[in-house]
């Protein structure tokens, strides 16, 4: 018998039917269901399996807990085992997010590529001028750095504008045809100055944080775009706001932000040539039902 908790959000909820589908693999299991995290401490203490991303204070409470499946990709915040009582299997939710977010990230490109801001702006204006984009996308090179579920998917969108593929990831490993060229994090700068969009897919880890520093931005051409899905902390976020504000780089898509919600004081907001999306990239309807799956497929 288990206790599972669901800790219910915008990136999980399932359905009767998923919640039979649990019941038919353990018929003895007891499942407790709270929304944003809206757990008693009893509750927290009796579990077994908790699926959703509980509050970190309390994870020490978790007196019985043996496995915590999040409903993220991303697991940083988790993984520090000074946080449990005892041992625990952690695992994410890494396959569901690929395709809804490298939609988002051609949202951002196209955007930028077609000036949609500007024309919008020009509407509201009753103004009507058309002007020519950068460079064609089919002419265009996008700079993917992280290759799991998440930059590949990017890599096969981009690729079917016709734009040239690099790669960053960790190890080298046999180059898919929607890549053009693949390295490691040693090649990074090199690889910079020739990208057109530069993305970040790449997860949070002890060793990714700020890796984007400011010689990284130095070294992006003046007409390029900056791109992050992944999370705030991989960038030097104040080295990025100077090269928008002095227009070093053409501008920004950021679904992420070190701090989230963005302090209302930051520049980020009032930047013409930048495109804030509040943590969005992921939401989806189907991805409610695809991290329920994974975690179906863990529990058997």
């Amino acid at each position: 018998m288990h206790n599972v908790l669901i800790l219910t959000d915008s990136h999980l909820n399932p359905s009767k039917q998923e919640l039979e589908q649990l019941l038919a693999l353990d018929p003895k299991t007891h499942i407790k269901i709270r929304e944003d995290n809206n757990y008693t401490e009893k509750e927290i203490e009796t579990a077994d399996i908790i699926l959703g991303s509980p509050q970190l204070k309390d994870l020490n409470k978790a007196k019985a807990l043996k496995w915590l499946q999040l409903q993220s990709a991303g697991c940083f915040n988790y993984a520090d085992k000074n946080l449990y009582k005892n041992p625990v299997i952690l695992s994410n939710a890494s396959g569901s997010y690929g395709l809804i977010i490298s939609e988002h990230v051609m949202g951002f490109i196209l955007t930028f590529n077609h000036h949609f801001q500007t024309y919008q702006n020009q509407q509201r204006a009753h103004v009507w001028k058309s002007y020519f984009n950068n460079k064609d996308l089919a002419n265009s090179t996008a700079l993917i750095i992280g290759f799991g579920d998440l930059g590949q998917q990017i890599a096969k969108k981009t690729k079917s504008f016709g734009m040239k593929n690099l790669v960053i990831k960790r190890t080298i490993s046999e180059k898919p045809n929607y890549v053009d060229e693949m390295s490691t994090i040693a090649s990074l700068k090199d690889f910079i100055p020739s990208a057109d969009y530069i993305v970040l897919a790449t997860p949070l880890t002890p060793e990714t944080i700020g890796f984007f520093d400011k010689t990284c931005i130095s070294l992006m051409k003046k007409d390029s775009y900056f791109i992050n899905i992944a999370r705030g902390a991989l960038v030097d976020e104040k080295a990025l706001i100077e090269a928008l504000q002095n227009n070093n780089i053409s501008g920004a898509g950021l679904d992420v932000t070190i701090n989230e919600p963005l302090e209302q004081n930051s520049p980020l907001w009032d930047l013409d040539n930048v495109i804030l999306t509040p943590h969005a990239s992921g939401l989806s309807h189907e991805d409610t039902h695809l991290v329920f799956k994974i975690f179906i497929e863990n529990f058997e």
